[in-house]
């Protein structure tokens, strides 16, 4: 949608173009390649969670933006490029839940442990 919305192919140049247009942070899925994030001047480019079992893509959007918009509702709508950054990594986990199960098969097990764990992993994977 980014780049039908400015024609560029190019995703940088799509979320800059798209924050000419009025935004201050866009956020632009890129399935499972993950997400990019430009907040004001600061670009971030997180990956998607490495899953070894994919049984069904459908709702992963969804899930994503949910796990956003949960983690940004806890801070208090604290909306800077480090709350943003957490809050996409959120997203990423949860979509990575989602596409483990048909339908909400998966998030219905899923437990608050089994979230802050694997976000620790996702943490961890992007340390250098």
């Amino acid at each position: 949608e980014a780049r039908l919305l400015t024609e560029f192919d190019n995703l940088v140049k799509a979320a800059r173009r798209i924050q000419e247009m009025g935004p201050k942070h866009v956020v632009i899925k890129k399935g499972d390649n993950g997400a990019l994030l430009a907040s004001g001047s600061v670009m971030s480019a997180l990956p998607a969670f490495p899953m070894e079992r994919v049984v069904d893509p459908t709702g992963a959007g969804d899930s994503f933006a949910a796990g956003m918009m949960g983690y940004l509702a806890e801070v208090d709508g604290q909306v800077d490029a480090e709350a943003l950054r957490a809050a996409v990594a959120r997203g990423i986990v949860a979509a990575s839940f989602t596409i483990e199960d048909f339908s909400l098969g998966r998030l219905r097990r899923t437990s608050r442990d089994e979230i802050e764990g694997r976000l620790a992993r996702f943490r961890a994977m992007l340390t250098l």
